[in-house]
């Protein structure tokens, strides 16, 4: 199974270049989110597929492989259901906005990026299945090992099979 290009949700702002995700369940929580890449601070695309890929797009070049980003069969149990991406600032000043969960709400019935009004910092999420199953998130890379996309997948393997 490879993976399948998506229509682009919008563009996740990245002040630190440091790219977290996890359950938006437990934002600002010890731990929960796990440093996936780290990139230069900019704006990049982020994009969702029908068969329910969510992919941040860091580089417009070929990934000729893929890492795990958790070990083993990770997120076994979502807890609200739903991933998120975002970047280490906007963990920190998310963890104590209530009004976030409420508008995390809207991801059970598709993608978005959410912009704090405040701060100006995003994060980018979606439903990402029922609790039954594995949900991975894969980290791309191209030749030159550079990283080229940050990928979630319910209940698949890696995007190249």
């Amino acid at each position: 199974m490879r993976l399948h290009p998506g229509h682009e949700v919008g563009r996740l702002w990245l002040p630190s270049g440091t790219i977290l995700f996890g359950d938006p369940a437990y934002l600002g929580g010890d731990g929960f989110f796990r440093v996936a890449a780290r990139v230069e601070a900019g704006r990049y695309p982020v994009t969702w597929a029908p068969d329910g890929d969510a992919a941040l797009v860091l580089r417009e070049v070929e990934t000729v492989r893929w890492e795990p980003q958790d070990p083993g069969e990770f997120y076994e149990c979502l807890n609200s259901e739903r991933t998120c991406f975002m970047d280490t600032r906007a963990c920190e000043a998310f963890s104590s906005c209530e009004w976030l969960f409420e508008a995390a709400e809207t991801w059970y019935t598709g993608p978005s990026v959410i912009t704090d009004p405040a701060t100006g910092h995003q994060v980018f999420g979606f439903f990402s299945g029922a609790r039954a199953g594995a949900h991975r998130v894969w980290l791309g890379r191209a030749a030159d090992g550079e990283p080229t996309r940050l990928v979630a997948r319910h209940g698949k393997g890696s995007p190249l099979g």
